[in-house]
């Protein structure tokens, strides 16, 4: 006889929290998500950066039926170029068939994925409300609920802590096999420009870290990815728009014609991480909570949702043996996740090293190895697999 009475809570109703609850719901399984915003705040969230969503991602989202009210905001990478320092040898990586990766804003990514979980009847969302005191063994897990109702005690069978690296879950239980601080910085803004970026992003390796176009929603709009080392970072935040726009005119070379900075440049700093474990007892990290990565790959949050994916199918499968989640299960998904997640952090940590290392000789070798590259069809191939998230 089946059990479908398991409890299931997740913390934090960001991108990957809600991800995993409409993939619960989608197979009967109600859950209920503590949230520290309120309702207003998830219906207008304050979010400037952009996501580059992967083949896997879309399959996941398609299977949900996300991905049919995302798809008025997306933009198909059609084309990435690559280049080191302004070199005239250039990596040209086609989607030919499909596309590289899918664009959209996460502002319009938060806002559709919040009106599709708070429509869902099997979805409640805890607004303004906050975790204390979890105690989790492998028979199940409690915690405080606080809101402004009170304190209650909440018993629950999972909870999955999708509230990214600042999680309070994270914090008490984990630790880092891996940890990596690049004392850089990402600059994110938003350019429109007079030339059709036609699905191109472009990707240039300078001397201090990598800057990034990428392909926005109808042809005239772009996403800026600049990484610098903090100090440089720092200063460039005390800049007037103008001067940034004149510097990154010599970055893209006059491909998008004038271009002008639309929304307020942010930085945040740029660091590495992966989790010693992603269980403890009835506990489990995804996502953001579970690791973090290099933005130069794009591939973060991707990574975030075949946690997800993994997660939520391993449930679904248990659920319909009669069985509510334990042990064993959440070994299996530690183990399949763990191997993954690491693999990604260290290929972005490698190219970064390779591509911003100030020896000459290795600077030369890398230039020479895109033009390389470029006339091999079967190694070129690979990097596009790379590209769109599959390895």
């Amino acid at each position: 006889m089946q059990n479908n009475d398991a409890k299931f809570h997740i913390f934090g109703c960001g991108i990957g929290g809600m991800l995993s609850a409409i993939g619960l719901a989608n197979m009967g399984i109600k859950s209920e998500i503590i949230e520290i915003k309120s309702e207003q705040e998830l219906q207008n969230p304050n979010d400037p950066r952009t996501t580059a969503l992967s083949k896997s991602s879309k399959e996941y989202m398609q299977k949900n039926n996300v991905w049919q009210h995302l798809e008025p905001y997306l933009e198909d990478i059609k084309d990435i170029f690559v280049c080191q320092r302004m070199s005239r040898h250039m990596l040209h990586m086609e989607g030919k068939d499909t596309e590289l990766g899918t664009m959209i804003s996460n502002i319009d990514l938060r806002k559709v994925l919040f009106e599709i979980t708070k429509a869902n009847p099997l979805i409640k969302i805890h607004y303004n409300s906050s975790y204390k005191d979890i105690k989790t063994d492998d028979s199940g897990i409690k915690f405080t609920l606080v809101s402004k109702q009170g304190e209650t005690e909440i018993e629950s069978d999972l909870c999955i802590a999708a509230d990214g690296r600042i999680s309070e879950a994270k914090k008490q239980f984990f630790g880092n096999r891996i940890t990596k601080n690049y004392n850089q910085k990402a600059i994110v803004f938003n350019i429109q420009h007079t030339k059709n970026h036609e699905g191109g992003a472009i990707e240039h390796f300078l001397f201090r870290g990598p800057f990034a176009t990428l392909p926005l929603k109808g042809g005239y709009s772009s996403s800026i990815v600049w990484s610098e080392n903090s100090e440089v970072a720092d200063f460039l935040m005390t800049q007037d728009n103008q001067t940034l726009e004149k510097q990154m005119e010599k970055f893209i070379g006059g491909s998008l014609g004038d271009i002008k900075i639309i929304t307020k440049p942010i930085s945040y700093p740029l660091s590495a991480f992966v989790c010693d474990k992603y269980f403890d007892g009835r506990l489990v990290l995804i996502a953001d909570s579970a690791h973090g990565m290099h933005p130069l790959a794009g591939q973060a949050l991707n990574m975030g949702i075949k946690d997800i994916s993994y997660l939520v199918d391993i449930i679904g499968k248990y659920k319909n043996l009669g069985l509510k989640p334990g042990y064993t299960m959440l070994m299996k998904y530690q183990k399949a996740r763990t191997l993954d997640n690491i693999a990604m952090v260290k290929i972005t940590d490698t190219i970064n090293s390779v591509f911003n290392t100030q020896i000459k000789p290795i600077n030369k070798i890398t230039e020479l190895g895109l033009l390389l590259v470029n006339s091999m069809p079967i190694l070129k191939n690979k990097l596009v697999d790379y590209a769109k998230g599959a390895r």
